[in-house]
């Protein structure tokens, strides 16, 4: 294991490439003190009194809870803090300034993910682990991060890239593969994973998928910013969008709003030209899956989750039972049927939650940031999931900030602007 620290030592910014399963989130937690080697020891340079920090993909876990205003969130980390300054200049950059008033929980995944990024570096570690957190960031506000790492902004920190979007950060042109050393412990070995399985004919159809119309929609959170404002959309039935835009344009809050789980403040959800109160139907045109899967995630076993939509949509049970194998083949969980979902690592729950998405067909389906956790090799496989959903006639709308996800999909772009 020595061998590995010297390989990836003296490096400002070391990017770690590997696919799922392989042992980067592993390798991160041990070197920020969160795991042991196999002979239960911790590293050398953790055992010395550096401190050490791990942003994982799970952003909301690192957020402190005690401060009710990212401003009171922000001092609670940079009192004192050697990056204060610098730490300033970038949260005006990528606009947390403007956010100081706003609850942390609020925030989009992606402005909790660079708020938790700035907390971490307030308290100057010695070394920042980044586990998949930056896949929540749109390209802009991630090419400003990179840039100010690799350029010796934070000098006294060593960071840690893991990241299943590597190939679209240009700025980073060296990356470290997953050696074969790292030999994570049994515990941690014993999951029955299988690879996703894009071939599989699901067994879902759809005989008619009304259009969606948004008639003058207006949205804003109490005590909050006016997130929709007079949006006018129509979506086609059957067809492939991608919802796009900058972190906190809206995009994860105009799909609650269609899908139920927000009550818009005014104007008109229309199905068909006919007024729909989603609010007061949630889950029955439109299924979401959650950027957070946890929000999603309910039940004691991972077949029963999956299982648990079409049931509260009155299908038969031969079609749950054919659906939910079905799925579970496609998404490589068959052998991981009787399972706690929320005891399954991020990628894992990810799938499952996409999985359980997928299962109520609804005639419409949101996928919010579905390849987050996901390696090159799965988001191919999602895309041809999507591909043969598109197909049955199903109308799907994807948002995500990878430009070569999107890039895959035949699809027409919806792009939101600031409110």
């Amino acid at each position: 294991m020595s061998d590995v620290f010297r390989t990836l030592e003296n490096k400002k910014l070391t990017a770690i490439d590997g696919p799922n399963f392989s042992g980067r989130t592993y390798l991160l937690r041990l070197m920020t003190g969160l795991e042991t080697d196999v002979e239960g020891r911790y590293p050398q340079s953790n055992t010395q009194g550096q401190g050490a920090a791990y942003i994982g993909p799970e952003i909301y876990n690192a957020i402190s809870g005690l401060a009710p205003t990212v401003e009171e969130e922000l001092n609670i980390h940079m009192a004192g803090s050697r990056n204060k300054e610098e730490l300033e200049k970038m949260n005006e950059i990528l606009g947390l300034s403007d956010l100081k008033q706003r609850n942390p929980v609020t925030l989009s995944g992606g402005e909790q993910a660079m708020l938790t990024l700035s907390c971490a570096l307030g308290l100057s570690p010695g070394c920042l682990a980044i586990d998949s957190a930056f896949e929540q960031v749109s390209t802009e506000n991630r090419k400003q991060l990179t840039s100010r790492i690799m350029k010796g902004a934070f000098p006294d920190t060593s960071f840690f890239l893991a990241d299943n979007r590597l190939s679209e950060y240009p700025e980073i042109q060296e990356t470290v593969p997953i050696s074969d050393q790292i030999h994570t412990p049994d515990d941690q070995r014993l999951l029955s994973i299988a690879p996703l399985n894009a071939d599989i004919d699901l067994p879902l159809s759809i005989q008619d998928t009304a259009s969606l119309t948004l008639d003058h929609l207006d949205f804003q959170y109490p005590h909050g910013p006016h997130v929709i404002k007079n949006l006018n959309l129509t979506l086609e039935p059957g067809r492939l969008y991608t919802l796009t835009g900058k972190n906190g344009a809206g995009k994860s809050t105009l799909a609650k709003l269609l899908c139920g789980v927000l009550q818009p403040d005014q104007g008109h959800i229309r199905l068909n030209q006919e007024i729909y109160d989603a609010w007061s139907h949630p889950g029955r045109q439109v299924g979401y899956h959650f950027q957070n899967p946890d929000l999603q995630l309910f039940s004691t076993q991972i077949e029963d989750e999956i299982a648990a939509g079409p049931g509260a949509q009155q299908v038969e049970a031969r079609q749950i039972e054919g659906r939910t194998e079905a799925l579970m083949n496609a998404f490589g969980l068959s052998g991981l049927k009787e399972a706690h979902p929320l005891e399954m690592p991020f990628v894992l729950r990810k799938r499952i939650a996409l999985a359980a998405t997928m299962a109520m067909g609804c005639p419409w389906l949101i996928l919010d940031e579905p390849t987050l956790g996901q390696d090159h090799t799965s988001a191919l496989a999602l895309k041809s999931m999507i591909d043969q959903m598109s197909s049955k006639g199903f109308g799907i709308v994807v948002i995500s900030h990878s430009e070569w996800f999107r890039s895959l999909l035949d699809a027409e772009e919806i792009k939101l602007g600031d409110g």
